[in-house]
């Protein structure tokens, strides 16, 4: 009897030796594939109220992250990195005063001998997250960036209907085009003759732009009706614009200034509405 007992007694003792192992096996295991994930981050979680590296952010340093945003139009030509951002189409990515610490962006440092080529739009950026203060050759400082090991273009199952819609602008060339005109118009409107190249200044073509508002009607989405708004303003300034050049007065575009500018703010309110992320 007692045979039988030390027998049953060394069987469950060897059931739970081996559940106990198979147990740390699986927290290992768990461990090794939450050590091994891709972790998603958004711009509102890199910087903390008082516009400091969040403790999220601090806490993810060497980790493998995944980052949907902008590429900011700010970036070396050799595309060695790019500024990455959560608003299309910025011009300038350092919106603190004063400082030369980014707000909603972060440099993204391009594959090795892989540069990386301007897009208008949005890019989902995967690669190791790095928080450390470095100051690169342009003598700009930031506290992390993402060593990106791949870049590609963002999966619209991803964003937002609004964004969606945007992008359908941006990959047709659409965003493209209506910068191109703005920033003829806005030039001559808003620039002083002095500081504008003689050679540089001619008819804006207004047959482009009526094929931009044609085409963008085309698309037959309601959130576009303001771009068309835009570009019916800007129709409207061009016309005038290209009679004062006709008539050699271009010392008078300056004198529309205002409405320039407002048909500049208009387009990048509705460009932030429609794209900017979190």
């Amino acid at each position: 009897m007692k045979k039988i007992l030390v027998i049953m007694l060394t069987f469950v003792l060897l059931l739970t030796m081996v559940a106990c192992s198979q147990k740390e096996s699986n927290i290992e295991k768990t461990d090794k594939e939450e050590s091994n994930k891709i972790i998603t981050i958004q711009f509102g979680e890199l910087m903390d109220q008082d516009y400091n590296v969040s403790k999220r952010i601090k806490e993810l340093d060497g980790k493998e992250v995944s980052m949907i945003g902008f590429m900011a139009m700010q970036s070396p030509l050799d595309g060695s990195f790019i500024y990455l951002t959560n608003a299309p189409l910025v011009s300038c990515p350092y919106c603190a005063p004063g400082t030369n610490t980014p707000i909603y962006t972060i440099p993204v440092m391009a594959p090795t001998g892989k540069p990386i080529t301007y897009t208008e739009q949005p890019v989902t950026i995967t690669g190791k997250l790095e928080v450390k203060d470095k100051t690169n050759e342009f003598g700009h400082t930031t506290p992390f960036r993402i060593n990106a090991a791949s870049i590609a273009m963002a999966d619209t199952a991803q964003i937002s209907q609004s964004l969606k819609e945007y992008t359908m602008l941006a990959s047709d060339g659409v965003v493209m085009d209506i910068l191109m005109v703005l920033d003829q118009v806005v030039a001559y409107a808003c620039y002083e003759l002095s500081h504008l190249n003689p050679d540089m200044i001619y008819a804006i073509d207004i047959q482009k732009i009526d094929e931009l508002i044609n085409k963008i009607q085309g698309y037959g989405i309601s959130s576009f009706d303001t771009v068309v708004d835009v570009l019916q303003r800007t129709k409207d300034l061009s016309i005038v614009i290209n009679k004062l050049i006709e008539n050699d007065e271009k010392e008078k575009m300056i004198s529309y200034s205002e409405e320039g500018l407002s048909i500049w703010d208009a387009y990048f309110a509705w460009a932030d509405e429609m794209a900017m992320l979190k």
